[in-house]
């Protein structure tokens, strides 16, 4: 008798720990924003479990949703995050999104991430897949890295930015002020397309710094809209395809010295030296055999020639 109690006492616990299990388990968060009541993160009931997440859910931004989120909260956060093809995140000027794991925009097709001048961090990878768009007017992104499709686009559009050191799909910038480089010689920033619009926003590339165009750079803003800078501690680069792109190319020269120039780019204006101690040298000379030797000669052109010392 006193072996069929003690069975039947260890049935009854084996029995409550699996009801305890089946509770837990149907109680477990979903992480699905059904955006049914406003674009609150807060708000309980624009998910679909009626629960905010944590840092320990991963959520997923699905597309069809009367709302779509804006973060203009200090401390939201979530484990990983899917934006859905179709569907929007927005993070507001004075919220905070923090991802603990990747954040993925669009499945192939499209998906949209709008930073306002919040903060969004992610511990993980920035993952743009294909047709998908981000837009950065301010917000500061931090990320262990960046994962950008060749067909994701990413535009700037505030004011006074520096460009994220990044590898980009097609990059535009549509802000004002100066934009500007952090990719260095090694680690070079790159994109396949850039677009530089808007009067007043200037593509700064300091001294130090690189920049690599794979594919097409059209500058709309003019000679004013690119400039590579040039000290006597060394020059931007700027790597293009691209034939008759208006820029400002920098030369550090130093003075009461001759120097051995060679211009990078086309339509260089002699006026910008001393026209009076300008020469080439004319290597086809030949020294007669008597007299002097002078193939150093007059340069009377209005421009400088590409490539050509």
């Amino acid at each position: 008798m006193e072996n069929s109690i003690y069975i039947t006492k260890i049935k009854n616990a084996v029995l409550l720990v699996c009801i305890l299990f089946v509770s837990f388990a149907l109680n477990a968060q979903t992480g699905l924003w059904d955006g049914s009541e406003d674009n609150d993160w807060q708000t309980s009931a624009n998910w679909d479990d009626n629960i905010v997440p944590d840092s320990t859910v991963d959520v997923t931004i699905q597309s069809g949703s009367t709302h779509y989120p804006s973060i203009d909260n200090s401390g939201d956060s979530c484990k990983s995050m899917t934006v859905k093809d179709g569907a929007t995140l927005t993070i507001c000027t004075g919220g905070s999104l923090n991802v603990k794991g990747n954040l993925t925009v669009g499945e192939g097709s499209s998906g949209i991430l709008n930073g306002g001048s919040g903060c969004l961090v992610i511990t993980g990878q920035l993952i743009l897949n294909a047709g998908s768009s981000a837009t950065i007017s301010g917000c500061g992104i931090t990320c262990a890295s960046a994962n950008l499709n060749t067909s994701s686009t990413v535009t700037y559009a505030g004011s006074n930015m520096n460009i994220n050191n990044w590898n980009y799909g097609n990059l535009i910038l549509n802000g004002t002020g100066t934009m500007q480089i952090t990719g260095d010689a090694t680690t070079p920033t790159t994109c396949n397309n850039l677009t530089i619009n808007n009067t007043g926003n200037v593509l700064k590339i300091p001294v130090n710094k690189a920049l690599t165009v794979s594919g097409t750079l059209t500058n709309n803003v003019g000679t004013s809209g690119i400039v590579l800078e040039s000290t006597s501690s060394g020059d931007g680069s700027l790597i293009i395809s691209t034939s008759n792109v208006n820029a400002t190319v920098e030369r550090y020269i130093t003075g009461n010295r001759w120097h051995y120039l060679s211009p990078p780019i086309d339509a260089a204006p002699l006026t910008l030296f001393n026209t009076n101690n300008f020469l080439w040298w004319d290597a086809t000379m030949e020294w007669s055999g008597s007299g002097d030797y002078d193939p150093w000669k007059s340069y009377s052109s209005s421009n400088l020639t590409n490539a050509q010392g």
